[in-house]
């Protein structure tokens, strides 16, 4: 049976990160999505290394651009059939907004 894969958007610090850490380690395929391709990198280097897994995978999106996102979910298409899990962890806001 193939593995399960499960996708987090904001995986590259804090609860995004240690959900990716936890998820491998169950033996999903982990899908890293960040927006920060440096900061991707690193963060794909711990998850593999603090999980002990190698199905770990970096794919960019900036959430807040719907271009990107439309771009992300090409990208997946191309390379998997299907999704078990997506963990929504990324935060979008708008700092222009005043009270």
């Amino acid at each position: 049976m193939d593995r399960k894969i499960c996708m987090i958007t904001g995986a590259n610090s804090g609860i995004g990160k240690a959900a990716a850490i936890q998820i491998a380690q169950q033996g999903y395929h982990t899908i890293l999505a960040c927006r920060n391709q440096q900061k991707g990198e690193a963060a794909l280097r711990d998850v593999m290394e603090a999980s002990g897994s190698n199905a770990v995978e970096l794919m960019l999106v900036d959430m807040s651009l719907q271009s990107s996102i439309d771009d992300l979910a090409e990208a997946y298409l191309a390379q998997h059939d299907r999704l078990d899990v997506l963990i929504q962890n990324a935060a979008v806001f708008d700092i222009t907004q005043k009270e």
